[in-house]
């Protein structure tokens, strides 16, 4: 029969990771005293931090969604100012175009309208 056999030897799995942040060192020692005291178990001081860091994420998620939901509402609004002022501009425009405004304007100017209709001219080959 065939044999198993161990490809690579066994690694020890506290090396696996190899960096460490001092600024969480007191979390250790505040877990070693929790058990050198008997006051709580490791077990439950991890289950403690996860739902600890759970809170923070989530904290931080909704308050980026109310920012989120600011903004999109003050663009709402300034987009709502935008869209009355050009409708408001492009009826003045319009206004002003019309024939008989234009004439009131050439009129104060000296200008009157023709009163002779054009004169078609007509170009033979």
């Amino acid at each position: 029969m065939f044999a198993q056999k161990n490809k690579s030897p066994r690694r020890d799995n506290s090396s696996r990771f190899k960096f460490s942040f001092p600024e969480f060192d007191f979390v250790k020692n505040l877990k070693a005293s929790f058990e050198e005291h008997g006051l709580l178990p490791a077990k439950s001081v991890k289950k403690v931090g996860w739902v600890f860091g759970l809170i923070m994420i989530y904290i931080f998620f909704q308050h980026n969604i109310e920012t989120l939901i600011v903004r999109m509402e003050k663009s709402e609004v300034k987009m709502k100012e935008m869209r009355a002022a050009y409708i408001t501009n492009k009826a003045g425009y319009m206004f002003e175009s019309k024939h008989s405004e234009i004439s009131k304007k050439m009129s104060s100017i000296g200008m009157d309208t023709n009163i002779e209709p054009p004169i078609k001219i007509v170009v033979q080959d």
